[in-house]
């Protein structure tokens, strides 16, 4: 963990090195304890808490592929004046998995949904993406909800 050569490895690999890497030594040290002895081999466990959580991943990442082209023109059309490609990729993603969460997930509250990723964008973006992301998804929600399009299940999901 304090080897200089390592952390400009992890470094050069991905700008959020830093993020990551107490939690992968988190997940490799606990493995690591439970070998038993003269055991050769250990696979890692799940980096998931609970099989709902790695099912709700698993569905945010299918459903947010599946409906990218969608996402992409909701985009296009609410980032007026702004082509694709000069919109930075970290605030395209992060979009395209609200408007997904927004649309395509009846559970979960809209208002939770923008928030997450406008937290999320605070930390893994550029310093002006959370305004941006957090006016592109508000315009996208008042047109989505003018048209009928957000389907959400339960008392107080859509406010």
């Amino acid at each position: 963990m304090n080897n200089k050569l390592f952390h400009h490895i992890l470094e050069e690999k991905s700008i959020f090195w830093s993020d990551d890497l107490p939690f992968v030594a988190t997940l490799v040290i606990a493995q690591i304890r439970e070998i038993e002895p003269n055991n050769n081999s250990f696979f890692l466990q799940d980096v998931f808490k609970n099989k709902a959580d790695k099912n709700f991943a698993l569905d945010l990442f299918r459903k947010s592929i599946m409906h990218n082209k969608e996402f992409e023109e909701v985009i296009v059309q609410k980032a007026k004046n702004w082509d694709l490609d000069r919109i930075a990729i970290m605030d395209q993603l992060l979009i395209k998995m609200a408007l997904c969460e927004i649309l395509y997930m009846e559970e979960l509250p809209i208002k939770v949904s923008m928030n997450e990723y406008i937290e999320i964008a605070k930390y893994y973006s550029t310093s002006k993406s959370k305004v941006f992301i957090n006016g592109l998804l508000d315009n996208a929600v008042k047109q989505f909800t003018k048209a009928g399009k957000i389907k959400k299940i339960g008392r107080g999901l859509i406010n």
